[in-house]
C-alpha cells in the first residue's frame, strides 16, 4: 500500500519541479499577487501605513501553489491517460451501458 503512495508522491514532486512549472507559477504569483496586494492593502501602501507582512506573503504564495497544483494535476491526468490508466487514480472503472435509442431520440 505504501509503495503506490510513495511512487505518486515522487511523480508529483517531479512534475512540480520540471519543464518550466516553477517559472510559470512564479509569473502567475507575481502578477496575481501584486494585483491582490494592491486591492487588499493598496491604501496602506500608498498612505505609508502599516502593512501586514503575513498577508502580503500569503497573497503571493497562494497563487503560486494554485498554479503549481493546476500544472501538476494536468500532467498527472495526461500521464495516466497516456498509459491507459484511470486518470482519477485508484478508482475503479465504472462500466457504462450502451443505451438504445428512445423514441424521438435523434442520435444515430
Amino acid at each position: 500500500m505504501l509503495a503506490p503512495i510513495a511512487h505518486r508522491f515522487k511523480l508529483i514532486c517531479r512534475f512540480a519541479a520540471a519543464d518550466g512549472v516553477p517559472r510559470r507559477a512564479l509569473w502567475v504569483a507575481v502578477v496575481v499577487g501584486t494585483v491582490l496586494n494592491l486591492i487588499n492593502q493598496g491604501d496602506a501602501i500608498v498612505a505609508g501605513g502599516p502593512i501586514n507582512v503575513v498577508k502580503m506573503a500569503l497573497t503571493y504564495i497562494v497563487p503560486y501553489c494554485v498554479a503549481t497544483y493546476g500544472a501538476v494535476s494536468y500532467r498527472l491526468h495526461a500521464a495516466a491517460a497516456a498509459r491507459g490508466a484511470d486518470p482519477a487514480g485508484e478508482r475503479a472503472h465504472v462500466a457504462t451501458e450502451v443505451s438504445r435509442p428512445v423514441r424521438g431520440d435523434l442520435r444515430c
